[in-house]
C-alpha cells in the first residue's frame, strides 16, 4: 500500500513538473560586460546574440532565427562577423554594437563560408564549393562584397578552404588541393592582392 501512494506521488510529480510553465531567467540590470553569438548545427531557427553582465548574467536574449552553424568567425578593426558552411546568413556585429544579418551574393540558398572576414566596411570570404570532376578537384569560390552588398570579387579557386587572413593589401588563403582522380591532398596557400585582383602564380 505504501509503495503505491509512493508511486502516485511520483508520478503526479512529474505530471505537475512536465505541465507547469516555467519561468525563464531573471534579466539582470547590471551593464554589459560581453555578448554570446550561439547557433545551432543542424537548424537555422535557433541562433541568437545573448548579452551577459560582468557576473555573468543574461541582460538580453536577442534570437536570430536564421543563423545556423555559425562556427566560422573573425574580429578586426572593432567589427566580428560569424556565419557558418551549412547555411549563407552571416551575422555582422559593428563598432556601435548594433548587428544584421546577411547573404552573401544577396541569396540566402547559397552554401555557406569555409572563412570569412570583415574588409574595408564590407567582406571578404570564401564560400563553401563541390567537388568538379571536370577541374579534378574541390573548388570553393571567394568572395568580396563592399558595405552596401555590391559584389567586389567572385571568383573560383580551386583549393579547399581551412581559413584566411588578410591585412591592407593581400589576403591569405590556407588550405589544400585535392586531386579526384588519386585521392591526392596538398597544402596550398593563395594570396589575392586587393588592389589589382591578381592571384601571383605560384
Amino acid at each position: 500500500m505504501a509503495m503505491s501512494i509512493l508511486l502516485v506521488t511520483l508520478l503526479a510529480t512529474y505530471l505537475l513538473l512536465c505541465f507547469l510553465p516555467v519561468s525563464s531567467h531573471e534579466k539582470s540590470d547590471l551593464s554589459a560586460a560581453y555578448k554570446n553569438v550561439y547557433s545551432d548545427m543542424f537548424s537555422s531557427n535557433k541562433g541568437g546574440i545573448l548579452t551577459i553582465d560582468e557576473q555573468g548574467s543574461i541582460i538580453h536574449d536577442e534570437p536570430l532565427g536564421d543563423l545556423q552553424n555559425a562556427a566560422e568567425y573573425s574580429y578586426k578593426d572593432g567589427i566580428f562577423i560569424a556565419g557558418g558552411r551549412r547555411h549563407n546568413t552571416h551575422l555582422i556585429i559593428g563598432k556601435n554594437s548594433k548587428s544584421k544579418l546577411i547573404h552573401l551574393l544577396s541569396d540566402p540558398n547559397y552554401s555557406g563560408v569555409m572563412s570569412i572576414e570583415p574588409h574595408n566596411g564590407g567582406v571578404s570570404a570564401v564560400m563553401n564549393g563541390n567537388d568538379s570532376p571536370e577541374d579534378d578537384s574541390y573548388l570553393n569560390l571567394l568572395v568580396i562584397e563592399d558595405s552596401n552588398g555590391k559584389v567586389l570579387e567572385k571568383r573560383i579557386l580551386k583549393i579547399y578552404t581551412e581559413d584566411q587572413v588578410s591585412t591592407d593589401e593581400n589576403m591569405f588563403i590556407v588550405g589544400h588541393e585535392l586531386t579526384l582522380s588519386s585521392n591526392r591532398y596538398q597544402g596550398k596557400i593563395i594570396r589575392y592582392d586587393f588592389s589589382t585582383g591578381v592571384l601571383p602564380r605560384r
